[in-house]
């Protein structure tokens, strides 16, 4: 245990390291290896170092955010279910969009040959593309 706790110092300067080429690089890569490597001191951290170190891949997270999303505002990234919950949500919601996309506007459903197929396929995808606009104001919600 002695060992592992003494590579908590050198992993989380290790992080800065990649953390500093990522604002620099805007390269969301070495955001992820900093992150990681904190998740490493974490592991082999004794209790109480954690505070600092899960603080440490919050402010990773949100660098990211700002940097290579390009997004000011800050993200809550502490309330986990939340997210999952919301995205369900829109997940569930596109799939049953997509169900009702597939019954309302199916070119499959018509002969290669028949003249209708050209209009139905425009209107699919006129539909398709909405749904994507939708998702788009989802996500940045998100």
């Amino acid at each position: 245990k002695g060992q592992r706790s003494k590579e908590t110092e050198p992993l989380c300067k290790l992080s800065e390291v990649y953390l500093k080429r990522g604002i620099e690089s805007k390269d969301g890569g070495d955001f992820t290896k900093a992150s990681a490597l904190c998740n490493a001191a974490l592991v082999r951290s004794e209790t109480g170092d954690r505070k600092s170190i899960e603080q440490t891949i919050l402010e990773i997270t949100q660098t990211f955010v700002r940097h290579v999303l390009s997004n000011d505002h800050t993200v809550d990234v502490d309330d986990v279910e939340k997210h999952k919950s919301i995205l369900k949500e829109n997940r569930d919601f596109v799939e049953k969009e997509l169900k009702g996309i597939g019954k309302q506007a199916d070119p499959y459903s018509l002969d290669d040959d028949d003249p209708k197929i050209r209009e139905v396929e425009k209107k699919r995808a006129e539909v398709v593309k909405a749904l994507c606009q939708i998702i788009v104001v989802q996500r940045r919600r998100f």
